[in-house]
């Protein structure tokens, strides 16, 4: 990852992986700056479309404390913009731009402009894995994640095996 020589830190997403889940304060300490950035990005017009662990980098300060930084707005589109799809160059199948897993359903079937729902369901969908250990719609291929958020309810986190999920 090209930021990687400009921060030091690591992505949300390598978090996960050690930890498993975060507890409930640690969570919010993550995504309350992460939400405040979205506020700033879409009160100037701008919509992320691709929240996820990944996009979210754990910066350490001077002070060697992390902070949340929201990184890589390139799918990121002004409101009112085309959505996700967009037609494959040579007539082919449609290509989407964003992480299946973390798409809106609005994205996803193509309904017209993205707008700041958009990313607050994906934060909504981080917040989830963050609490959790694991993503609410991921399944073992894109099209069955699509098929799972498109028509399936969201699995209550309480409802999830604790002892399968690590907590630091």
């Amino acid at each position: 990852m090209l930021f990687r020589s400009y921060l030091d830190g690591h992505p949300l997403s390598e978090a996960l992986y050690r930890r498993g889940r975060l507890s409930e304060l640690d969570a919010v300490q993550v995504i309350a700056p992460i939400a405040n950035a979205l506020d700033r990005a879409h009160r100037s017009g701008v919509i992320h479309r691709d929240l996820k662990p990944e996009n979210i980098f754990m910066a350490r300060d001077s002070d060697d404390r992390e902070r949340p930084v929201l990184l890589d707005f390139g799918v990121a589109r002004l409101r009112g913009e085309a959505d996700a799809l967009l037609p494959a160059e040579g007539g082919g199948p449609v290509t989407m731009l964003g992480t299946p897993a973390y798409m809106a359903p609005e994205q996803l079937s193509g309904g017209g402009a993205v707008d700041a729902r958009t990313d607050i369901y994906g934060m909504g969908v981080v917040l989830y894995e963050l609490l959790t250990g694991v993503s609410p719609f991921q399944r073992e291929d894109p099209e069955s994640t699509i098929r799972a958020i498109l028509s399936e309810g969201v699995r209550s986190p309480s409802r999830i095996d604790r002892k399968s999920t690590r907590l630091n």
